[in-house]
């Protein structure tokens, strides 16, 4: 008797249970909400080594994209494999337990991936595969998966995808303007992170619990086991505390750390000098993992923290924001643009009592608020007003005009692209008054491949304000090391421009250096000031005319020609600080 083999029914042919539908929908919008304040929320978890760059915001876009769509691949495979709400309820429980852990291993895999350094684009692209990629293929799964189990008929099959796919996206909307609006700009990071995990692994215990734990005679003791585990599981991963984002050099102590809608913003108690006789202390103020601003204090004890007295920035770039009275000792009204620790306005504050307003904006809050905790800001006070604004909105929209425009704002290590334009620029000239002075501070080299932002901006001053009204002053010379740095090495640079109509040159470095020793410790309080005079560059200087190397002059006056004209339309700031 000849013998045949009985084929197993299809997957396919297995009879779904009916009456998942609303279940269903829950589960479906809430992975699809958790899914896109994930990728929010993302963006955050790198900025602190990685900046809030365009690569950072590609790298997350398209690490997301790539999951997504492996998820949609394998998770309809495996519907039709395994077409059970218990299935997918194990794939959504194991990936809320990858999210939980993610505040914890992303800052120690991210300083990692930033000491390997395989390049400045491809640090965030390799941190968010690391980071996003598998639980986020997980997400992705899910809605093939819930199509499968909701499908009952060919015939309705369209009418289905599209109820869940729908369903999907209203979630992934909810899920970024909760994100953006309120879990963000609200809570620490790792919380929102922690919350989104604890909220997949509860969603899946509304497919777990009914397949692990109801029997025909009772109740099961091991789907009891497996749900007790994977909560304990849950639990114990959100109770753990992260570790920190603010790696500390030795003799660094982390005072406060906070997360802003902005940025993460740290403050670290740091020694100088060597011996007890000759130690010092500071206060910084960190942007993710640069420094923004430092204050000198009178003890190395984070539990007591009294700035020195006279107050005294640890920071001596600062020296160099004194330059605009240099060209303006009658000034009596100050914008700065960009507080951090509030030590300008402060310094301002003291040693120019006749200034009648210093109104300093600052478009993060929680910024001003560590600023008057821990740095000695007090706003509302003696003439220095806070305007909690985006620096550009604040100058396009304010009536006055001001005798001195500080351009000292930074995010990521860099100025926001939206203040280094001709049009933000233009805006800044028509704020300010007759023989009125605009200074801004940015970071680059003087020639190399790090200048490029520094010719960029110096053509762009020029187009704007005309060459002879423009200077520049380089921090050339560094007093912590006693050392002058070459011109390719990344540096403060110091533009100047006037608003003074009746120069028809620059003013010639003789009288400039002439205005610093007269005015030091009379008008100018700072003795450093007749160095930075000196570090006065003409065109010429700039250019190396006088430089008696035939390719050294070529050189300069090529990046000169190449440099582009910062626009709203183009000013690529993030490619060349990433670079």
């Amino acid at each position: 008797m000849a013998r045949h083999r009985v084929e197993p029914e299809p997957a396919a042919a297995r009879p779904v249970p009916r009456g998942v539908g609303l279940p269903l929908y829950v589960v479906v919008f809430v992975c699809g909400a958790v899914l896109m304040a994930f990728e929010m929320v993302g963006s955050r978890i790198l900025a602190p080594t990685f900046g809030s760059t365009i690569f950072v915001w590609g790298s997350l876009i398209g690490v997301f994209l790539a999951a997504l769509s492996l998820g949609y691949y394998v998770g309809g495979g495996l519907a039709d494999r395994w077409p059970r709400f218990s299935v997918l309820g194990a794939i959504i429980a194991v990936a809320g337990l990858l999210v939980l852990v993610v505040p914890l291993i992303a800052p120690p895999c991210s300083h990692w991936i930033d000491r390997m350094s395989p390049g400045g684009r491809a640090n965030p692209l390799l941190a968010s595969m690391l980071l996003f990629f598998v639980p986020s293929v997980l997400l992705g799964m899910v809605s093939p998966y819930a199509v499968r189990l909701q499908t009952h008929s060919v015939a309705t099959t369209g009418s289905v995808a599209g109820r869940l796919y729908a369903l999907s996206t209203l979630g992934s909307i909810a899920g970024t303007l909760t994100a953006t609006f309120w879990l963000v700009p609200a809570y620490w990071t790792s919380n929102t992170v922690k919350a989104l995990g604890v909220c997949l692994v509860l969603v899946s215990l509304i497919a777990l619990v009914p397949s692990l734990v109801k029997r025909q005679n009772g109740v099961s003791v091991a789907g009891l086991l497996v749900i007790a585990a994977l909560l304990a599981c849950a639990a114990g991963l959100a109770a753990a505390k992260p570790p920190s984002y603010i790696r500390l050099e030795e003799g660094e102590k982390l005072v406060a750390e906070v997360d802003s809608p902005y940025q993460h913003i740290g403050v670290v108690l740091l020694s100088r000098g060597y011996g007890d006789q000759d130690k010092q202390w500071s206060l910084r103020m960190m942007f993710d993992k640069y420094i923004e601003s430092e204050v000198m204090v009178q003890s190395g004890d984070p539990s007591d923290i009294r700035l020195k007295e006279p107050y005294e920035s640890g920071a001596k770039y600062t020296d160099t924001l004194h330059i605009p009275f240099l060209f303006n000792k009658d000034a009596r009204r100050v914008l700065i643009v960009g507080g951090g620790g509030g030590v300008v306005p402060t310094i301002y504050r003291r040693d120019y009592p006749q200034l009648e307003a210093i109104d300093v904006v600052e478009i993060d809050p929680t910024v001003v608020e560590v600023a008057e905790k821990y740095f000695g800001f007090r706003p509302g006070q003696n003439g220095v007003n806070t305007h909690i604004m985006d620096g550009r909105v604040y100058v396009r929209e304010c009536p006055r005009q001001y005798d001195i425009i500080l351009l000292d704002a930074f995010t990521g290590g860099r100025p926001p692209f939206h203040l280094l334009t001709t049009q933000f620029l233009t805006l800044v000239k028509a704020r300010l008054g007759p023989r009125g002075v605009a200074h801004m501070n940015i970071i680059s080299a003087l020639e190399g491949e790090k200048s490029r932002l520094f010719w960029a901006m110096l053509k762009t001053f020029h187009h704007v304000f005309g060459p002879e009204h423009v200077y520049v002053f380089p921090k050339l010379y560094d007093p912590r090391w006693g050392q002058t740095r070459s011109r390719t090495d990344g540096m403060n640079i110091e533009l100047v421009a006037l608003n003074f109509e009746d120069f028809q040159t620059p003013l010639p470095k003789a009288i400039i250096e002439a205005r610093a020793r007269e005015r030091v410790g009379t008008l100018i309080k700072i003795p450093s000031i007749t160095r930075h005079a000196e570090n006065y560059m003409s065109m010429d200087d700039v250019l190396c005319l006088r430089d008696p190397s035939e390719e050294r002059r070529q050189a300069r006056q090529a990046e000169w020609r190449s440099a582009p004209l910062m626009t709203d339309d183009y000013a690529p700031v993030d490619n060349w600080v990433t670079d």
